[in-house]
């Protein structure tokens, strides 16, 4: 029982890390394409809808499926190793962002270090770090160790 109600943590942790991770993206396009005028904006009710609109647009269509293996592969290593720490969780989304900046260029993108580099991994570091808040401190525990 213990093991079924840490997958169902493990789940919702995901879920809400990669919709934190588009809401992320929502503001970073909302800040790129307006700049620092946009901080006005952002109390209009309209302009919250719509990054509200694009977060979710990015959760339900690229980041929910395109980081589902990494992320899966991170979430296994960690329940195998215990791995609890959120620094751990912090580098491992920070390399996720760079990850997907990777698979966007096509080559090596820290020669081209831009505001989509700068925004894929801080998009992928609030997104390690809110799965570490819901379940990445309790990585391992059901195994009763």
């Amino acid at each position: 029982m213990k093991f079924l109600v840490h997958c169902f943590l493990i789940l919702l942790a995901y879920a809400a890390a990669t919709f934190a991770a588009g809401l992320v993206i929502g503001f970073g396009a909302l800040f790129a394409n307006a700049g620092w005028a946009a901080l006005g904006a952002v109390v209009s009710p309209s302009v919250l809808v719509d990054v509200f609109a694009t977060a979710t647009f990015f959760w339900l269509f690229l980041i929910l499926w395109l980081a589902a293996i990494p992320f899966l592969i991170a979430i296994i290593l960690a329940e195998i190793f215990n791995i609890r720490s959120a620094l751990a969780y912090l580098l491992f989304g920070t390399a996720l962002g760079l990850l997907a900046t990777f698979g966007d260029a096509g080559y090596m993108p820290w020669l081209k270090l831009g505001s989509g580099t700068i925004l894929n991994v801080i998009t992928g570091a609030v997104a390690g770090l809110v799965y570490w808040l819901i379940a990445g401190r309790s990585a391992g525990n059901w195994k009763g160790i």
